[in-house]
């Protein structure tokens, strides 16, 4: 069986540590909503890695999306990733800690025209570069695309017939000063 998954559609994705019984989501994605049309490769269940003589298990995932089009003349896309570490604290016990980053970028609006949309514009909003001088200043002085995301935090701790979860989740927006 393959360690990695493949998706392609509108998936409800499930990427982070809420809890699924009590919530309606993950601050980053919810699935209370249709989901977006998109292509994932990820890694859906945790796996045991080894790095310096420290266990540990690591999912994560990668995505493309297509946004709808809304106020754009052109549909901008959704750039998403993600990744989970977690450490076995003890047989009964773990902590996981989690990054959800999320970017919206491409597309067409009435008031920026045309936004960057070609393969190295992909490679800046993957590793939230700025845009070029052709983009629109905001994106020249901060990032290409909006981004955002959150941080990801969870104990969780298993007792007798007992399942304690405490989870904490930081949202984050680009380092935008305009």
């Amino acid at each position: 069986k393959s360690v990695f998954n493949l998706t392609i559609g509108r998936i409800n994705e499930s990427l982070s540590n809420e809890s699924k019984s009590l919530s309606s989501g993950s601050l980053a994605i919810s699935n209370n909503a249709l989901p977006i049309p998109s292509i994932s490769i990820g890694i859906n269940n945790f796996i045991p890695i080894i790095f310096k003589k420290i266990n540990f298990q690591l999912k994560g995932s990668l995505s493309h999306g297509w946004l709808n089009k809304g106020q754009y003349i052109k549909a901008p896309f959704l750039h998403q990733k993600n990744l989970y570490l977690k450490k076995q604290l003890n047989p009964s016990s773990s902590i996981t800690l989690g990054i959800v980053h999320l970017a919206m970028w491409g597309g067409s609006t009435k008031i920026h025209g045309k936004q960057s949309q070609q393969f190295l514009d992909y490679l800046k909003i993957f590793f939230l570069r700025p845009g070029s001088n052709k983009d629109i200043e905001e994106e020249q002085i901060n990032t290409l695309g909006n981004h955002l995301g959150i941080w990801d935090l969870a104990y969780e701790k298993k007792q007798n017939n007992v399942f304690l979860k405490l989870y904490y989740q930081h949202p984050f927006e680009d380092e935008s000063r305009a």
